[in-house]
């Protein structure tokens, strides 16, 4: 049962990202291309709160009970506080400094760190010997 509700979650998001790239090419498809931008719009700002909440929830019991590695989940929450602070009142020279100080870096890291993985895997999957039996 799992298998078959996944499947029918990739088969609606593939036809929903293809109905969206469609749109792009297509004049007639753009009414709904627009309606599909939309939803998605909402979604994710659903998404976004329920993933801030969860965050809070999590951390903000860590630091009550100061269990191990609270100080880390302290940072988490102050960070998280701040920024949507920031984000909510509207500080534009603030809010830009955060992302040019804080966000670019980390976000290009973390890229730097994924292109390395992915080239050590490629670099494994070719060092193994394939045959037709495996």
């Amino acid at each position: 049962m799992k298998r078959i509700s996944s499947a029918f979650y990739a088969i609606i998001a593939i036809s929903v990202g293809a109905l969206v790239l469609l749109g792009y090419f297509v004049p007639q498809v753009a009414p709904f291309q627009r309606l599909l931008m939309e939803w998605a719009i909402i979604l994710a700002g659903i998404a976004l709160l329920v993933g801030m909440g969860n965050l809070f929830s999590v951390h903000f019991v860590r630091v009550r009970a100061r269990s191990k590695g609270y100080i880390y989940s302290l940072v988490t929450l102050v960070s998280l506080l701040s920024i949507l602070i920031l984000g909510v009142l509207g500080f534009d020279d603030a809010t830009a400094f955060a992302m040019n100080a804080i966000m670019i870096p980390v976000e290009v890291s973390l890229m730097a760190l994924l292109a390395i993985t992915l080239v050590y895997a490629s670099i494994r999957l070719l060092r193994e010997r394939t045959d037709f039996k495996s």
